[in-house]
């Protein structure tokens, strides 16, 4: 029997929707859960205007942002797939991914402008005053619930390709739920906790980072006893270590 996705972020806004689960440490933007929650709506909403469907791909190229966890719970509503590209690659790179991916949407940061240029895509939307524009027009209560199985695909991640061009790989809910599980556990995070990301924004490393595991509740659909629970997230733009340590003692990572 097929097991059921986990919609995470709307079962955290409904038990905690004024807890903070998103901080920009380069922005200063914040997002409680219920702001998160709707925001992943309007994205998810968004991009079934643009034709965003089941077996989707949605590109996204950027340097760390919160926004990524958006686009990412928001294929979960739509089964589509998110497609992480490394900002680092050169544009030959970016291109092939691209052209092996095929997505219907293309996110990007603007200062990746010019390598979007080269990129093909049906749709693009530059992060910022567009991509916040675009939520403000969507209709949250458009978005359809999340009906996935652990069976369903959630991203692809390619290689560094070092015998050739990058291979995708196929991560599925399943994966990402047993990874969180596996990692939360093992490191001791709870909901109370703060973690700090300032290497790139892979996605699985990320999820792992703001997924926990919450022994003493229970959700019907996931494992008995066990309920994922997102703890406060830090994330800091690009790599640099001054940001990092400042951000630390301000957010109590």
């Amino acid at each position: 029997m097929a097991v059921p996705a986990y919609d995470w972020i709307g079962f955290h806004a409904d038990i905690r929707p004024d807890s903070v689960a998103l901080i920009d440490d380069y922005s200063g933007k914040t997002h409680t859960y219920a702001e998160l929650d709707d925001r992943v709506r309007r994205m998810a909403a968004w991009l079934a205007g643009k034709g965003v469907g089941e077996g989707d791909r949605v590109a996204f190229l950027s340097e760390n942002t919160i926004d990524i966890f958006e686009v990412l719970f928001a294929c979960a509503h739509l089964k589509a797939i998110i497609v992480p590209l490394n900002w680092r690659l050169a544009a030959p790179e970016l291109q092939f991914i691209v052209g092996d991916s095929r997505p219907t949407v293309l996110i990007y940061e603007e200062q990746f402008r010019q390598a979007v240029d080269q990129l093909v895509a049906p749709s693009c939307l530059s992060l910022g005053d567009a991509y916040e524009a675009a939520l403000a027009g969507a209709d949250p209560d458009a978005a359809p619930p999340v009906t996935a199985t652990h069976d369903d695909p959630l991203a692809i991640m390619y290689t560094s390709g070092t015998t050739g061009h990058p291979k995708g790989a196929l991560i599925t809910h399943r994966m990402f739920f047993y990874n969180a599980i596996n990692i939360g556990d093992a490191v001791g995070l709870t909901y109370k906790s703060r973690n700090l990301n300032v290497l790139l924004s892979r996605l699985i490393d990320s999820t792992t980072a703001v997924t926990t595991i919450d022994s003493a509740a229970a959700t019907p659909g996931i494992l008995p006893s066990a309920v994922l629970a997102i703890s406060d997230w830090a994330i800091t733009s690009g790599s640099r270590p001054s940001p990092a340590t400042t951000s630390i003692e301000t957010d109590s990572v």
